[in-house]
C-alpha cells in the first residue's frame, strides 16, 4: 500500500538518526560521503491527504539530517556530542562554527511548520531525536 511506503521511509530516517546520535563516527564519515540517500522522492498516490503530510514530513526530517551530515562534512564537528566545545574556541573559530549552527537550527525550526504529522509513533520518535538534538545545540 502507499502508507508502507512512506512508514518505511520515515523508519530508515530514524534509524539513520539514531545511528548518527549512538553510533560510531565511522558511520558519520560513510554518511557524509553518501549524502544523496537522504534525497526523499514522493510516495505512492498523493490523493491520500496523510500520505502526502508524512511524506513532507518524510522531507524535513531528511533535511534535518543532511544539513546536519553537510556541516559535519565541512568542518568535522559534532555539535550536538559536544556543546561545551564552543566555550574553548576562540573568536576566529566561533565565526567559523556559529552559522553552521544557526543553520542547523534553522532547519529544526521548520519542523515546526509540519507538527500537524506528528500523529504516530514513527514521527513522533523522530520529532523527539530532533529536539534532542536541539538541546546540545542550544546548551553550546
Amino acid at each position: 500500500s502507499s502508507s508502507m511506503s512512506w512508514e518505511s521511509v520515515a523508519k530508515t530516517l530514524l534509524l539513520i538518526h539514531r545511528l548518527l546520535r549512538e553510533g560510531s563516527s565511522v558511520f558519520l564519515k560513510y554518511m557524509s560521503y553518501n549524502i544523496h540517500i537522504l534525497k526523499v522522492k514522493t510516495f505512492g498516490g498523493t490523493n491520500n491527504e496523510m500520505v502526502r503530510i508524512q511524506t513532507d514530513f518524510c522531507r524535513v526530517h531528511a533535511a534535518y539530517l543532511e544539513k546536519k551530515i553537510s556541516i559535519y562534512r565541512l568542518v568535522h564537528h559534532e555539535y550536538e556530542k559536544q556543546p561545551d566545545a564552543f566555550r574553548k574556541m576562540d573568536v576566529q573559530a566561533l565565526q567559523l562554527h556559529l552559522p553552521n549552527v544557526l543553520d542547523q537550527l534553522g532547519v529544526l525550526l521548520d519542523v515546526r511548520r509540519h507538527l500537524h504529522a506528528v500523529n504516530n509513533p514513527i514521527t513522533s520518535q523522530s520529532v523527539v531525536l530532533m529536539l534532542k538534538d536541539s538541546t546540545g545545540l542550544y546548551n553550546g
